[in-house]
């Protein structure tokens, strides 16, 4: 049987002053628990945010405009789009293109990007399938000064490999790729071999800060329903990876800069 979206969960998240997200929760008979397929369409991770989604996101907040202002910004593998959004929210980009490849993926970014478009009206908003296994639908961003972003991407080895090709396609000399990313996912070095052995540069990582992994849902109501109790075990219940001790479950930023 099909997987298909049992129901759906609306959140604003905090940063940019406020990104509105649609998340979509999967169900059917053969065990939509099972998220990750190898092929593109059938994968369902786009369907959430995930914690790395919301490290990208605060990044893109405190530190991304130095980096992405002024650039065309790709976001890979963007799922329900908080890191693509936060970018055009809070760095000043020219354009952004929100990027996936599951049907149903994609018509939750379709509506995300919707829901924000007025909120960043001086920046082209686009959304796109991407499949990185075929260059064809990969963006043109031929003349533009183009970035790459991209969170939880390298959870398999032979994701990193794509990857690395695709962001050595789009990212123009000079551009960056911001890699947000679980410390330990297999993939992690095999996409640090392929940037170096291609002469890019890691230029910044850094652990997410404590007060990265605080819960990033805006608050709602009055105090009494925004104790930090209340506020913690929200976080603890939607994004685990965040309530985790960091030294058990680091969150990773890696700036890697393509050479001139």
């Amino acid at each position: 049987m099909a997987t298909v979206a049992l129901s759906e969960e609306h959140y604003v998240y905090e940063c940019g002053g406020g990104v509105a997200i649609r998340e979509l929760v999967p169900v059917a008979a053969d065990d939509a628990r099972k998220a990750f397929r190898e092929r593109a369409e059938h994968d369902l991770t786009g369907w959430t945010v995930w914690a790395s989604s919301v490290i990208l996101a605060r990044f893109a907040e405190e530190q991304g405009q130095r980096l992405l202002g002024g650039s065309c910004v790709v976001d890979l593998g963007a799922g329900a789009g908080l890191g693509g959004l936060a970018v055009a929210l809070c760095c000043s980009p020219t354009r952004v293109v929100l990027t996936d490849y599951n049907a149903t993926t994609l018509g939750n970014l379709e509506h995300n990007a919707a829901a924000n478009r007025a909120a960043c009206a001086s920046v082209a908003l686009e959304v796109q399938a991407v499949d990185w296994d075929e260059p064809g639908s990969w963006p043109d961003t031929r003349g533009e000064h183009t970035c790459v972003v991209g969170a939880d991407l390298l959870y398999r080895r032979s994701y990193a490999r794509k990857v690395a090709s695709v962001v050595q396609a789009l990212v123009s000399p000079g551009g960056c790729f911001v890699c947000a990313s679980p410390a330990h996912r297999e993939g992690l070095p095999v996409l640090q071999g392929a940037l170096l052995r291609a002469g890019w540069a890691c230029e910044q990582e850094l652990q997410a800060p404590p007060e990265w992994r605080e819960n990033p849902l805006r608050q709602q109501g009055g105090a009494d329903g925004d104790c930090g109790a209340q506020r913690e075990a929200q976080r603890d219940g939607l994004f685990p990876e965040l309530g985790f001790r960091s030294l058990a479950y680091p969150l990773l930023v890696q700036v890697w800069r393509r050479p001139s």
